[in-house]
């Protein structure tokens, strides 16, 4: 999961972040894989962080993005190890607003299992 990318490499808060918003599962919403496996007692994740927008080249790239912008939680999406190998391969058919698209609905999703409602004042 450890992105050799400089600084478009997520820092811990990042990580976290991106882990707790995934609920464990990948965003993708036509995949939902558990991102956590056991396997006769060991525990592990294949979460994987993806870049929304490409770090270098690619479909999905943006040259006037900083590295500290494409290595941002806004920038990034975790995926299985399936998923994240689709869209980097087939980029042309995952254009950014699609990715986005999942991020959001996925977050939505969370926060109508939990309750959370947004007022737009106390």
């Amino acid at each position: 999961m450890s992105c050799t990318r400089g600084k478009a490499s997520p820092n811990t808060f990042t990580k976290t972040k991106l882990f707790a918003n995934s609920g464990g599962y990948c965003q993708n919403p036509d995949c939902n894989e558990k991102l956590f496996k056991t396997f006769e007692e060991k525990e592990i994740h294949i979460a994987e962080i993806a870049h929304i927008i490409s770090v270098n080249k690619g479909a999905r790239k943006n040259m006037e993005l900083t590295s500290e912008e494409k290595g941002s939680y806004e920038n990034l999406i975790l995926l299985c190890p399936n998923c994240h190998t689709m869209i980097d391969k087939a980029e042309e058919d995952f254009p950014t607003e699609l990715i986005l698209k999942w991020k959001s609905e996925h977050k939505s999703k969370l926060d109508n299992v939990f309750g959370i409602k947004i007022y737009k004042n106390r």
